[in-house]
């Protein structure tokens, strides 16, 4: 008969746990951020952001400093610490699914590095998959110090994965659904507390000791009529068509690699050549683009430029992804997201000019009919 102190026991030490690498994860995705801007700022010493130092500085110099950074961390990805290629998600799952949640000490160091390298570097890959690595990793680390078993370990990764996504993102709820839907398939329901506390920690070490400002900038959208909603339902199906090419492209460079017998030390320098030949042309393309997203949401980019910046993100991040550099491929994808919003926004506005959508009074949609009966406009008002 198990007695009432070691129920307690069994009931605290998890939620302890889980408070503990809160802290430590949401201190390791500032430490992480302070890292990229450290330095971003070393290898583009001009005034502002990192779009405007990287446009002040020679031409030669923006070609190589993406090469520079395949050709020092090559070796890195390859020999030192393989498993902190590519996004870090994957490798998280490939960690609790294989492994009973055992992840090497050196990954949260190393993931650090080199992702901040990469991308204060210009290439173009995201950091909120690493960051997922990089808290799941605390948490792995931590259990296998105090020699805990496999469900505790198991309980920590998901903890430190949801811990340091919210502290990136300010949302402790989303980070939650994100572990529970993607990492675990196992869930236990008594668990789910534990995520929450690890995330709610994370975010309030996020905004106590960082910045508590929001990513986007995101303005306020007005529903004019329903038949909108259509339009959107066809962008989605436009933006999963483009997913499906992101992926091929990324997966066709990282085969030819494999078939020129490409070493694994030399591939990241490869990507890096590429990033640097985009950069020259289209710099708003490298690093993780925040800026550029917040331009579009703002309605200041043009439907050929977003075309442009659209094919340079594919090709950057495929080379960057496909190469085996360490980076994730959030930012990216949301970058491309946002530039094919741009271009679909602004067909749909050639093809239909400003009330026929939009209006009520406006009855077709495509040219294909009527779709339901116009209500009035302008609307009556109430009696």
């Amino acid at each position: 008969m198990v007695s009432p102190r070691q129920t307690s026991s069994r009931i605290l030490f998890p939620l302890l746990l889980a408070l503990v690498i809160g802290v430590l994860a949401g201190f390791g995705a500032l430490f992480f951020r302070w890292l990229i801007g450290l330095e971003t700022a070393l290898f583009w010493p001009g005034a502002g952001d990192f779009l405007t130092s990287y446009q002040q500085a020679p031409w030669y110099w923006r070609f190589s400093m993406p090469v520079l950074a395949g050709l020092l961390l090559g070796p890195l990805l390859s020999s030192v610490a393989p498993e902190i290629k590519g996004p870090g998600v994957p490798e998280v799952m490939a960690s609790l699914a294989l492994r009973d949640g055992i992840i090497r000490h050196r990954v949260t160091l190393t993931k650090s590095l080199a992702t901040a390298t990469f991308i204060a570097a210009g290439c173009s890959v995201g950091r909120e998959g690493p960051i997922v690595q990089i808290g799941a990793s605390i948490g792995s680390s931590l259990t296998q110090l105090f020699r805990l078993g496999p469900d505790h370990r198991k309980l920590a990764v998901a903890c430190g994965a949801a811990a340091g996504i919210s502290a990136t993102f300010h949302a402790p709820m989303a980070a939650t659904l994100f572990v529970v839907e993607i990492l675990l398939f196992d869930l236990e329901v008594a668990y789910l507390s534990n995520i929450v506390i690890a995330a709610v920690t994370g975010t309030v070490v996020a905004i106590f000791f960082g910045s508590g400002g929001a990513v986007f900038h995101v303005p306020s959208f007005v529903l004019g009529h329903p038949g909108e909603l259509l339009l959107y339902v066809a962008l989605g199906l436009v933006a999963g068509l483009f997913s499906l090419l992101f992926m091929a492209s990324v997966f066709s460079l990282t085969r030819t690699l494999e078939r020129f017998k490409v070493p694994g030390w030399f591939s990241p320098t490869l990507g890096g050549v590429v990033v640097g030949m985009v950069g020259l042309s289209f710099p708003e393309a490298l690093s993780v683009g925040y800026g550029t997203i917040n331009q579009a949401l703002d309605g200041n980019i043009i439907l050929t430029t977003a075309a442009l910046l659209l094919g340079a993100k594919l090709i950057a991040t495929s080379a960057c992804i496909g190469s085996g550099m360490s980076g994730g491929i959030f930012a990216p994808s949301l970058f491309m997201g946002a530039m094919l919003g741009v271009i679909f926004g602004n067909i749909s506005q050639l093809l239909w000019p400003p009330r026929p959508i939009l209006s009520p009074s406006i009855t077709l949609w495509w040219g294909w009919g009527r779709l339901w009966p116009a209500p009035p406009w302008p609307p009556s008002p109430p009696s």
